[in-house]
């Protein structure tokens, strides 16, 4: 039987070269066929709704979830989760179905919560550099000023030129763990504590958080690049040439191996190193926020979808839940790509992933459990992914926030976003933070909006 299935991503191979498929169609005794749009998805997913045009199974957004389950548009897949979809809900856990729960009943295949938890970021040091200057890794907001400055001033690589930075990164992330070292969240985010919703800027550590923030970009301690906000490639290429000592990012983008070589081969003696999150000033510290309401993948069904389809979309999912199905979505073909051992698996060779580095365009229900695959994919990087796994971290509620109808969000946003860069470089000076959070609250509606949070998050029940 054909079935279609409809998300973004890129670099599918041609079917007649792609292993992946082939094993599912055997398998399942169908003709799968992804359709892939590398950009624009949720429009071009639109347009063939609105023109009926609908695929067997597609990915969308939670927002689009819930606006279109609320349309009428999504199969309820309430009574088959009770039933049928029972392997697809012991596999993801049945907490995970909160992703997909629109007034009472679920509508979709969420990703696993535990692979939403494992965040990949965290502060990381050039432990040369450190080396070099005398340094030890810093483990207070004193230690990081002092680290930061060196950085700056003191040719921590030795070449006789002024041309490193401190603290770099992009401003929406790079003072994570320094807003966790004072226990709260970065700008904008909610979390619960002793089953009540916070919200960052109301924290009566906020502004604290900022001053420190604010001495350490006039001390000259951060990259004044910062507040650009600049994508990762450019600050990895940063790190890359040697020219930042401070930043926080994710493994993922700062020490596979094709990275770690490239560093090398400008300059061998480089060494990243993981900062733990920092002694105090709070009694309770954290590597920054992993918000657990944004699940990476959801699918759905069309309600107008018609048997024997919707058996079918139900024995692929059910499949992919199963040992046999998980791993051959996560490492390929067993003898091929990798083999069991001891119960676990192993990748044959270096080389083993080569051919099927599209094998998560076929991850309809994510992958579980995060930690293992990432090993068995990276294992030159696991000790990195054993660090950020360990670390503590406040767990973010935002992605499970809607926005009501009529409000703009964005607008606050922007212009929260906006107050706290003047905030942080000194533009604005921190007295005035009362008047920001009252122009906050009262002109962009953000007091009504923090409302709304606590009623669907009481409602979700995930406060507790």
């Amino acid at each position: 039987m054909p079935v279609e299935v409809v998300r973004n991503g890129s670099g599918l191979p041609e079917p007649n070269a792609d292993p992946i498929k082939k094993a599912l169609d055997e398998k399942l005794n169908i003709d799968i066929t992804l359709t892939i749009y590398s950009s624009e998805y949720e429009s071009q997913l639109a347009a063939r709704i609105a023109g009926n045009d609908y695929p067997d199974l597609f990915k969308v957004s939670p927002l689009q979830m819930k606006q279109l389950a609320k349309e009428g548009f999504l199969l309820d897949l309430t009574d088959l989760y009770a039933d049928i979809l029972t392997p697809v809900k012991q596999y993801q856990g049945e907490e995970s179905l909160t992703y997909v729960l629109v007034d009472g009943k679920y509508y979709g295949f969420p990703s696993p919560q535990s692979s939403v938890t494992l965040s990949y970021n965290t502060l990381w040091v050039r432990g040369d550099w450190l080396e070099l200057l005398g340094l030890e890794v810093p483990s207070t907001l004193e230690e990081l000023k002092t680290v930061a400055l060196a950085f700056v001033n003191d040719d921590p690589d030795g070449n006789g030129s002024d041309d490193t930075v401190g603290l770099s990164g992009s401003y929406t992330s790079a003072f994570d763990t320094i807003f966790g070292a004072y226990g709260i969240g970065r700008p904008g985010t909610f979390y619960a504590r002793d089953g009540q919703l916070i919200c960052s800027f109301y924290e009566e550590e906020f502004p604290t958080a900022l001053a420190y923030i604010r001495d350490l970009v006039q001390s000259g301690a951060v990259d004044s690049e910062v507040w650009a906000g600049l994508n990762s490639s450019f600050t990895r290429e940063k790190a890359i040439q040697g020219r930042t000592g401070l930043m926080e990012f994710s493994w993922s983008e700062l020490v596979k191996d094709e990275y770690l070589e490239q560093m090398a081969a400008i300059n061998p003696d480089t060494e990243w190193v993981q900062i733990r999150p920092f002694d105090g000033p709070a009694a309770k510290t954290y590597d920054g926020v992993q918000d657990i309401g944004t699940p990476s993948s959801i699918f759905a069904m069309a309600a107008a979808l018609e048997q024997p389809r919707i058996d079918k979309v139900i024995e692929i999912v059910n499949y992919l839940a199963t040992p046999e199905g998980s791993n051959l979505t996560k490492y390929g073909i067993e003898g091929v790509n990798f083999n069991i051992v001891d119960g676990k698996p192993v990748r044959i060779s270096e080389t083993s992933f080569n051919d099927i580095g599209h094998v998560w365009l076929y991850q309809f229900l994510g992958r579980q459990p995060e930690a293992e695959y990432l090993g068995v994919r990276f294992p030159n990087q696991q000790e990195y992914i054993n660090f950020v796994d360990t670390q503590p971290r406040i767990w973010g509620l935002s992605g499970f926030i809607s926005i009501p109808e009529g409000y703009n969000l964005a607008d606050a946003q922007r212009f929260a976003d906006e107050e706290y860069v003047k905030f942080c470089t000194g533009e604005r000076p921190l007295e005035e933070y009362d008047e920001f959070l009252e122009e906050l609250n009262t002109t962009f509606g953000y007091a009504q909006y923090y409302e709304h949070a606590k009623a669907e998050l009481a409602q979700l029940g995930v406060l507790d």
